[in-house]
């Protein structure tokens, strides 16, 4: 009997081990001046991810999870392991753009408005509580998700797959001045350093993008496998 439970044990572990950390997660939000807005979103998992399953949706104004939502994102491509894929509205600032790799006009958000990725018919990760609109942000402390930019604090791996859940910004993210995008393209809480690096997304067809040429700003990507 002992044997047993140790392999029911084992095969426990193994599936919770499994369960460590998400595939995508948004690892930093910028809700900056006029259209200063991007959302950064990082693969922490062990393999390529199809972009093509995911898409980013806006819940404005306290908008249920159960209704259309105020706007939609899709993605294409693949995102290698421990890469980082930068979403922005297309009339952000010259640096916010030149990280990005989708810019889209959908990106309208505010400070009290919420974000969620979706993976499929399931939510892989939230920014905001969706379904109630705070007034003008979420706000504990000093974190605010108005005029900051927030990264997604590195001790977090798991998406918050409950939307409509109370959101604390805090709990989960670190602040920076409005319109820092000197993190954007590398997930992690700190700036991303000067390399340029590898091709982190290959869009369908196979042409990496940005081009392996990019000068952007990155921390630690791994190469394309």
């Amino acid at each position: 009997m002992s044997g047993r439970y140790t392999l029911l044990a084992s095969a426990v572990a193994l599936a919770l081990a499994g369960q460590a950390h998400a595939e995508l997660l948004i690892t930093e939000y910028l809700e900056g001046s006029s259209n200063n807005k991007a959302v950064e979103i990082s693969n922490l998992g062990s393999a390529p991810v199809e972009l093509a399953e995911y898409r980013l949706a806006l819940y404005a104004n306290g908008l249920a999870i159960d209704k259309s939502p105020t706007a939609t994102v899709t993605l294409q491509g693949t995102l290698a392991p421990g890469a980082s894929l930068v979403l922005a509205h297309g009339s952000s600032n010259a640096e916010i753009l030149a990280k990005a790799g989708v810019k889209s006009n959908a990106l309208t958000f505010n400070g009290d408005d919420a974000l969620v990725l979706w993976h499929g018919s399931e939510v892989a990760d939230s920014v905001g509580q969706v379904g109630v609109d705070p007034g003008t942000a979420w706000v504990s402390g000093s974190v605010s998700t108005l005029d900051q930019t927030l990264r997604r604090k590195a001790t977090v791996n798991q998406g918050r797959v409950d939307a409509a859940a109370s959101f604390d910004p805090a709990a989960e993210f670190v602040a920076y001045p409005k319109d820092d995008a000197s993190g954007l393209g590398c997930g992690g809480e700190g700036a991303c350093s000067d390399v340029p690096p590898p091709s982190h997304l290959r869009l369908p067809g196979g042409q990496p993008h940005p081009d392996p040429g990019h000068s952007g700003q990155w921390r630690d990507q791994p190469p394309w496998c």
